[in-house]
């Protein structure tokens, strides 16, 4: 009986006239070679397609995209801001560094420091420590390349808090002068914003100007435009200023242009009892003290006499060597009893000036309280109302001039009045407090949206948006370059002399 061929037999009986078998593609091998060629064909007409488009558009095909509109003048010219390397400087040990190599900027072109000096592009604090890793060039922050409505200096809070999460270690020594750990604004967290320094140490100020906002709003106050003041009576917006947006801060109040029709600086009737010397008021001009303000005063006077027709006597010359003529004798003392006159009248007038209500308010105490032993000299402090009060944030009053001003200073528009609804004489003359808006102001507003109940009624709380960059600058402002048109336009880094 014969035997039954061998399995391995069997399977090679299936290829006797197909011994080139392997040659023949697999369905796999089949779709590997037509998306090859699919491949190639799609990238081909893409770079045909690219050379084809107009020329303004064409890059953005091998970029990242359009730069912001600040940098649309150098959207052609990528060597404007990235240092681009010749051929000789390539070779296989860079290779690894090329992503650094197109990482390292030429802002200072345009963005220069001070004269010569290069540009610090880290100055936030020079306490400040930067670990390895926690690079400080520009495009760490700025990036770029996402379009021309981008915009390069809206960042997220991971690049503040990245170093503000724990500041102690990121200093150079000694502990920070700043909360060590700050992640986010809002929050009753410990890692949440604490409470404006300046509201902090405002509440401990002592205000040297005696002022009541509320009393200058009282309808129907004399001297008054329209006969109402309003905050804008006072409080206007400063203009385009250098290292300052335009409308952020008030400019400061003005003594000439909104207290003096008001509040002219002047003495009373003057007058010797006993004699029947007389004089006008003395008008005075403001920011006078001890001094300065006392010769003026003295010249007001001699010239209030004399219209009254109390002159000095002129002095004499010696007649001889030895001996002063009897005549001269009694001239002398004629001017000193004038000179007496005047330094009585001019001691009345400081006296007047140095009280707080008389005279209908144009003395210097109206404003100014005056201490104990310097009435006489007329020295009185300078107002402690600086014009930006938050130094280390910035703050828009355009931004926010939507707003009620009591939105956010309510303590200016308290009614000092008692029981009958009359106002209150020793409430008006009172030093106001300083009424600046805390933290908990701010975050009625700034922070995430919410609806909470308020006398009942559900209202709505938050929504505006409370980033870091919202409040907080990093760099400390920016010198100008000395660039001319075509430096600028080329991204040239040679700078025209000043």
């Amino acid at each position: 009986m014969p035997s039954s061929p061998a399995p391995n037999r069997e399977r090679v009986e299936r290829f006797t006239w197909n011994r080139h078998y392997f040659h023949d593609p697999t369905r796999l091998a089949r779709w590997r070679v037509q998306l090859t060629v699919l491949a190639l064909v799609v990238a081909g007409g893409w770079l045909a397609l690219g050379w084809a488009m107009p020329e303004e558009d064409r890059q953005y095909r091998y970029s990242h995209g359009p730069v912001a509109n600040p940098h649309a003048a150098w959207d052609q010219r990528c060597e404007a801001c990235h240092a681009s390397s010749s051929l000789d400087q390539l070779s296989f040990a860079s290779l690894p560094d090329v992503h650094a190599r197109w990482h390292d900027f030429r802002c200072e072109t345009c963005h220069q420091g001070p004269g010569t000096e290069p540009k610090n592009y880290a100055p936030h604090h020079v306490e400040a420590v930067w670990k390895e890793g926690s690079a400080t060039d520009c495009g760490r922050c700025h990036r770029e390349h996402h379009g021309r409505s981008a915009s390069l200096v809206k960042l997220p809070d991971n690049d503040c808090t990245q170093c503000h999460k724990d500041l102690k270690d990121h200093h150079v020594r000694g502990e920070p002068k700043y909360l060590s750990a700050i992640v986010r604004f809002t929050g009753g967290t410990d890692d949440a914003h604490p409470e404006f320094r300046a509201v902090a140490a405002g509440r401990e100020i002592k205000r040297s100007l005696r002022f009541n906002h509320a009393q200058h709003l009282i309808p129907g106050l004399p001297g008054a435009h329209s006969g109402q003041l309003d905050c804008t009576s006072c409080h206007q917006l400063a203009g385009d200023r250098p290292g300052r947006v335009e409308g952020a801060y008030m400019l400061p109040v003005n003594y000439e242009k909104h207290c003096q029709t008001c509040h002219p600086i002047e003495t009373g009737p003057l007058a010797l009892r006993g004699t029947t010397v007389r004089v006008n008021s003395i008008p005075l001009p403001h920011r006078l003290q001890s001094g300065p303000l006392n010769e003026r005063m003295r010249q007001g006077i001699v010239s209030e006499l004399a219209r009254a027709n109390i002159v000095a006597p002129e002095r004499m010359e010696k007649k001889g060597r030895d001996r002063l003529d009897p005549l001269i004798e009694e001239q002398l003392a004629k001017l000193k009893s004038y000179n007496d006159v005047v330094e009585k009248l001019a001691e009345q007038a400081r006296k007047q000036l140095a009280l707080g209500t008389a005279l209908g308010g144009t003395t210097c105490g109206k404003c100014h309280p005056m201490e104990a032993g310097i009435a006489s000299a007329l020295t009185v402090e300078p107002p402690c109302s600086p014009t930006i009060w938050f130094p280390h944030a910035k703050f828009n009053h355009a931004s926010h001039k939507a707003m009620n001003c009591a939105s956010c200073h309510p303590g200016k528009f308290e009614k000092g009045t008692d029981e009958r609804g009359m106002l209150r004489t020793d409430w008006l003359a009172k030093r106001e407090p300083l009424d600046l808006p805390g933290i908990g102001n701010c975050r009625q507003c700034h922070a995430p949206a919410l609806r909470v109940e308020i006398n009942g009624k559900i209202e709505p709380r938050g929504g505006v948006r409370h980033d870091c960059v919202d409040c907080h600058r990093y760099h400390n402002g920016e010198v100008p370059g000395r660039l001319d048109i075509g430096d600028l336009l080329r991204g040239h880094s040679n700078r025209s002399s000043p």
